[in-house]
């Protein structure tokens, strides 16, 4: 049986490989995945302090790309549609006859650069 420790580098191939597939959905749960596995693996383990700080190291960078990826994927998703589903879209946020497209789409904008700031901030 596969240690802790292989299970993870494992997952963070796989998300390197889905990564540079731009499949960033599956990226963003590997290297999650991963992120949670070595953290269970350090709390576990008495290894050296060296390959701790090591791993650590390396979790951090995992983290990060991890946020950048969730932030790409945040731009991208159709908040109007969110909004509705949340039942908190009104005329002046999702466009109506009186409402332009282009103050919609910059009030939208704003919203995903607010949820971005927010999400790296709770980080």
């Amino acid at each position: 049986m596969a240690s802790s420790l292989e299970i993870g580098v494992r997952l963070v191939r796989q998300a390197v490989i889905q990564d540079s597939k731009q499949n960033y959905e599956e990226a963003s749960r590997c290297y999650k995945e991963a992120i949670k596995t070595f953290n269970e693996y350090k709390k576990s383990s008495n290894q050296g302090a060296e390959l701790l700080a090591l791993l650590e190291a390396r979790i951090q960078e995992y983290e990060h790309r991890a946020r950048i990826i969730d932030c790409h994927l945040l731009e991208q998703t159709d908040l109007k549609k969110l909004l509705r589903e949340l039942d908190i879209c009104n005329e002046d946020w999702c466009g109506s006859s009186t409402s332009s497209n282009s103050t919609t789409t910059r009030k939208v904008h704003k919203l995903i650069l607010f949820l971005k700031d927010a999400y790296l901030f709770s980080s």
